[in-house]
């Protein structure tokens, strides 16, 4: 698994949305909002993408299989966030996560990026 580091704004979803395009697996979205950005972002750099896929909540998907067997998870720490309050009714404070080899990480955080 990639790991995409970065501050907001660095290019953490355009990069996703880049991806999405060059390998054709979907990014999944925590909202609906969320996913018409990255639709609209992808449409104006002219990048087709599969269509977003959102996790509503855990009634609404268990038991449901993606429709690919490789996604994209924008949003990491929110979606860590989300699915430990709602299932477990607590608040993430501190999480550890393995990192094999620098080459999975790609580090945005000292990158410039200009938002237009």
């Amino acid at each position: 698994m990639k790991i995409i580091q970065g501050g907001r704004g660095s290019g953490k979803t355009y990069t996703l949305v880049q991806l999405s395009h060059l390998s054709g697996y979907p990014i999944m979205a925590r909202s609906i909002r969320s996913k018409k950005y990255i639709q609209t972002m992808a449409d104006q750099l002219g990048l087709t993408i599969p269509e977003p896929i959102v996790f509503r909540s855990k009634q609404d998907t268990r038991g449901k299989l993606l429709p690919t067997d490789k996604v994209f998870v924008d949003d990491l720490d929110g979606w860590l966030s989300d699915i430990v309050s709602d299932y477990f009714g607590s608040t993430v404070t501190a999480a550890t996560m393995n990192i094999d080899d620098n080459q999975n990480v790609i580090n945005l955080v000292n990158k410039e990026t200009k938002r237009k």
